[in-house]
């Protein structure tokens, strides 16, 4: 991975739809079977450069996935980040992404979303999530 050229990177994951990124990360790891694409970014990139990178990967991987992870953190993050979670549920309340998204976090914490809402939410808040997720 000494001396990748980084604008490879930035020219394929900044300008690649998500379907194609991911049929490139699969040759990739067939290539080099031992370092995935996110290996290579944590060691080649640093800063945001590496953050935005990331994210674009994850992203493009599993799109619900994503969201259900950074979901989870607002709502367990010591200070409870509920711009952050108001910044990811409103968009998509009204979509197919919240569905999908709602299994995901089922399948990662083995919880439903509306549960942790529940636990770790108050009041009118609560119930506004609690409506935009139904």
């Amino acid at each position: 991975l000494v001396g990748t050229d980084e604008k490879v990177f930035y020219d394929i994951l900044c300008t690649r739809n998500y379907n194609q990124l991911r049929l490139i990360f699969q040759e990739y790891k067939f290539r080099l079977p031992r370092h995935d694409i996110e290996y290579a970014i944590e060691e080649e990139f640093s800063g945001y450069a590496k953050e935005g990178l990331l994210t674009i990967v994850a992203v493009a991987k599993n799109l619900s996935g994503y969201f259900a992870e950074k979901i989870h953190h607002c709502m367990h993050a010591n200070d409870k980040k509920h711009e952050q979670l108001i910044r990811i549920i409103v968009p998509r309340s009204k979509t197919d992404v919240i569905v999908s998204i709602k299994q995901e976090y089922s399948k990662m914490y083995n919880k439903s979303l509306e549960f942790d809402v529940t636990e770790h939410t108050k009041g009118l808040f609560r119930k506004a999530i609690l409506n935009l997720l139904n």
